[in-house]
């Protein structure tokens, strides 16, 4: 089991960028349990934070949507 705790908030270096691809394309390949949150609130979003090689790699993975008020 793999957490992904504030995806978006990870600095965004070229370098980033690749560990997070390689890293999203080994727990799909194996199939391991991943589980990802992010204040991200939508897929423009996530487009406009990641390139597309990222976001394929992500749509691999079934999305659960929840929203809940902040606790800060």
């Amino acid at each position: 089991m793999l957490l992904l705790d504030d995806l978006g908030l990870e600095s965004s270096t070229d370098a980033v960028k690749a560990n997070l691809t390689l890293l999203l394309d080994r727990r799909a390949e194996t199939g391991k349990p991943t589980i990802i949150t992010t204040n991200l609130t939508d897929i423009p979003a996530m487009y406009a934070r990641y390139h597309d090689r990222i976001m394929d790699r992500l749509k691999v993975f079934e999305p659960h949507f929840v929203s809940l008020p902040s606790k800060r």
